[in-house]
């Protein structure tokens, strides 16, 4: 039975980092205000994962891919531990 509260809380919690992370992506095409608490909330939870990618992918010219590799790894780590509270 706890297993299913885990897996439910793992699930929401990576769904929502992946969603911050596409948030964050939208948010670089805006001009923004740097003292925006949930902007600085995004840019803080983020900012792990793509100092992690980008010290691996450096951005194309004018493309950065670090959202769509950081959403594919969250994925695959989402699909992993759900696989793994499942089966237990």
């Amino acid at each position: 039975m706890l297993n299913v509260y885990i897996a439910q809380f793992v699930n929401l919690f990576i769904t929502v980092l992946i969603l911050l992370v596409f948030v964050r992506a939208l948010l670089s095409w805006f001009p923004h205000r740097s003292h925006n608490f949930l902007i600085d909330f995004i840019y803080k939870a983020t900012d792990p994962f793509f100092r992690l990618v980008r010290r691996y992918i450096p951005a194309a010219e004018t493309y950065g891919f670090s959202p769509i590799v950081i959403a594919l790894a969250l994925e695959l780590v989402q699909r992993v531990l759900l696989g793994l509270l499942n089966f237990r």
